[in-house]
């Protein structure tokens, strides 16, 4: 996770990332907090006020739940790149992200891909906006439950969620 104002990775069978930067607000000039878990275990991202060139928040597992919790403040990310992202590849994790403001100047808002587990994205706490606002999908045999409340795409799709089956 070079370049970014918070990072944690644990690489190996099995681990446990949290994250709770609710204490104070990040602003950064690459990426503002980023987690990657590759193995079992569960990656839990709390946050305040974000603000980032690159992607505001960021978390990739392999085989574990993901948690992001945005609702203490607002995400911002400037540049040309998703505000929040989330990606389970392989793994039959489940995947939650629970918001207030969300605001990608330049690409998604927020942007979930889950291998095999469920995609859970709520927003109503605030106002997500993007060139695309949410996009949630569940490749393998999980499901995807989005709750919105104002959603705003500049240029693409306004809330797309897609599940392979489930």
């Amino acid at each position: 996770e070079r370049n970014t104002a918070v990072a944690a990775t644990v690489d190996g069978a099995q681990g446990n990332i949290s994250i709770d930067t609710t204490a104070g607000a990040i602003n950064s000039g690459n990426q503002g907090v980023g987690a990657t878990l590759e193995g079992s275990g569960v990656l839990s991202i709390t946050t305040g006020d974000v603000t980032a060139v690159r992607q505001a928040v960021s978390a990739d597992s392999t085989n574990g739940d993901i948690f992001i919790d945005t609702t203490a403040g607002s995400v911002t990310t400037t540049g040309d790149t998703d505000a929040i992202t989330s990606f389970n590849f392989n793994g039959t994790g489940n995947t939650t992200i629970t918001t207030a403001d969300v605001t990608s100047v330049g690409d998604t808002a927020i942007l979930v891909f889950e291998g095999r587990g469920n995609v859970t994205i709520d927003t109503s706490a605030g106002a997500v906006t993007g060139e695309e606002g949410i996009v949630g999908i569940a490749s393998g045999s999980g499901s995807v439950a989005l709750t919105t409340a104002d959603v705003v795409a500049n240029t693409r799709v306004g809330v797309l969620g897609a599940a392979n089956s489930g």
